[in-house]
């Protein structure tokens, strides 16, 4: 398969998907009507029929505006391959004029239009479902979904990411509906052991694996399982205790892109406290390299020398990718000329800077420093090499210079 081909069955699944959410609320909406049988495993085989004492109920909430905004959006999405899309208007638009004359005749307390609610709202109901489940894309015969007891939202609210959700206590499980119409039955595809939070699910392309997230321990992790069941597996890095890994989707060429904490940054408005995220990328093969998809070189890890813009004096990689020995000996602040750090002959402990780019952000700073001894070979330090200029004078005087700028870069 072609990337181009690919990135049109990432579109089209995309689309699937959204309709699948708004499918999930159809059937939701079915289970909640005012009198109808809720809470059932089984989606119901036929319409629900209301009780008269609810028909006036479900024809005063029933949303005119949205099923007409579906029904013009499925016209213009499809044209011909929606072909009763006029008809659906049409049907609307009456059923629209005969609900409010009724409910207009029924707050005249004239009990004459009481028998005719009944029928009206049957009609409502029946529109909703001839208008909707006649998309073109509803060629498939099953369709994923998760399935959590009413209540249990499993949201963050808008100043927190997953690190703000209960990770247990849930009645939740992810489940496909099989086949798809009204008489399809779910059946349990994974159901977490312990009452764990189990959501944010996203189908492959080729609809054979699929992503989800669930607590592990006291993070969040990304995990990976077959829509047969089998093959499940975490896919996320595990190793840090303090970092959430979540909300995750599969890229037409299978890297996977997903949110996480590892960046150590919090909301500021918050005063550090909510911790915030960043987007990060996925190896193929597994490796489970993290990434920020907005500083992404490709490397795995140091990059080529120059792959990033230099600092204001022109030196490149200051910054991360490959921390930098020193020729100073480590002592304690505040800063002594004289106290036998810039001594070449000394054979204490030397001072490290810059951060490497397995780092965390804090340490990737000239004002930050780490000390070695100076024999131990560390797989993320190097050294700079430094060529003499013609002139010492001119180099002496604007060092001298920097110097006074920023006291930092004195060891």
């Amino acid at each position: 398969m072609t990337m181009k081909q690919r990135i049109a069955n990432i579109r089209n699944n995309l689309r699937r998907s959204l309709l699948c959410s708004n499918l999930v609320l159809l059937f939701l909406g079915i289970s909640s009507i005012p009198g109808s049988a809720g809470g059932q495993t089984n989606v119901p085989t036929s319409r629900p029929n209301l009780k008269k004492d609810r028909a006036i109920q479900y024809v005063r909430s029933f949303d005119f505006e949205s099923l007409r905004f579906a029904i013009n959006d499925l016209i213009e999405t499809f044209g011909r391959e929606y072909p009763k899309g006029g008809q659906y208007l049409e049907r609307l638009a009456g059923l629209r004029k005969r609900s409010k004359t009724a409910l207009d005749s029924f707050d005249r307390n004239n009990n004459s239009p009481k028998a005719n609610l009944l029928p009206l709202a049957d009609e409502l109901e029946k529109l909703r479902y001839d208008s909707l489940l006649s998309n073109p894309l509803l060629d498939f015969n099953k369709l994923l979904l998760l399935k959590r007891k009413r209540g249990q939202l499993g949201l963050p609210v808008n100043h927190k990411c997953n690190t703000g959700i209960e990770q247990t206590g849930y009645d939740n499980e992810i489940a496909i509906l099989e086949p798809m119409r009204p008489d399809g039955k779910l059946r349990t595809l994974y159901r977490p052991a312990a009452g764990e939070f189990v959501g944010e699910t996203d189908l492959h392309y080729d609809a054979e694996k699929l992503l989800f997230t669930m607590p592990k321990g006291p993070a969040w992790q990304i995990f990976e399982i077959g829509t047969d069941g089998g093959g499940l597996r975490q896919v996320s890095r595990g190793e840090h205790p303090d970092v959430d890994n979540f909300d995750a989707c599969y890229l037409p060429d299978d890297r996977i892109v997903f949110v996480s904490t590892a960046s150590y940054t919090a909301v500021p408005c918050w005063h550090g406290k909510e911790r915030a995220c960043n987007i990060y990328l996925m190896a193929v093969y597994g490796g489970n390299i993290l990434c920020d998809i907005n500083f992404d070189d490709k490397s795995v890890a140091t990059a080529n020398v120059g792959s990033y813009k230099p600092n204001i004096w022109g030196l490149y990689d200051m910054h991360g990718n490959a921390c930098e020995w020193t020729r100073t000996t480590y002592r304690p602040y505040p800063y002594k000329a004289d106290d036998g750090r810039e001594s070449l002959i000394d054979s204490g402990r030397k001072v490290v800077r810059g951060g490497s780019w397995c780092d965390r952000p804090k340490l990737c700073r000239s004002s930050f420093r780490l000390s070695y001894p100076a024999w131990q070979r560390v797989h993320n330090v190097g050294f700079r090499v430094v060529s003499e200029i013609a002139n010492t004078k001119q180099k002496y005087t604007a060092s001298a210079s920097l110097l006074e700028h920023d006291e930092t870069l004195r060891d």
